[in-house]
């Protein structure tokens, strides 16, 4: 076991050349739920300029009340240049979903005089 130690080399930086947009899109979409969403996409004009990377983010926060508040979220994530292998054992670039529900309690502590 190496703690520390390298095991074996590896590129730890990946330059491309390309194009990058990044959308930016904030509403309140009732009094107490907002929404937080993010576009980015990016072309490597060097290597398959054709095929554009994707990460996109949908956030979505409820203030329940003044003790509960939940939020959910969704990414999606393509990128051609990542191989990954599906169930059946196909490598390849793969659309990748993530979401995830938070709730959460919040509870304000004030200073109290004596």
């Amino acid at each position: 076991m190496g703690f520390g130690n390298v095991l074996t080399a590896g590129k730890r930086f990946r330059g491309e050349f390309g194009a990058y947009v990044k959308l930016k899109f904030n509403k309140t979409v009732a009094k107490n739920i907002d929404l937080k969403s993010k576009l980015e996409l990016f072309s490597n004009y060097i290597n398959n300029p054709q095929n554009i990377d994707v990460n996109a983010e949908a956030l979505f926060t409820f203030k329940v009340n003044s003790w509960f508040s939940a939020s959910l979220q969704w990414s999606v994530i393509y990128d051609d240049d990542i191989n990954i292998r599906d169930a059946n054992g196909q490598v390849g670039p793969r659309t990748q979903f993530k979401s995830v529900l938070g709730i959460g309690i919040s509870y304000k502590m004030k200073n109290f005089k004596e």
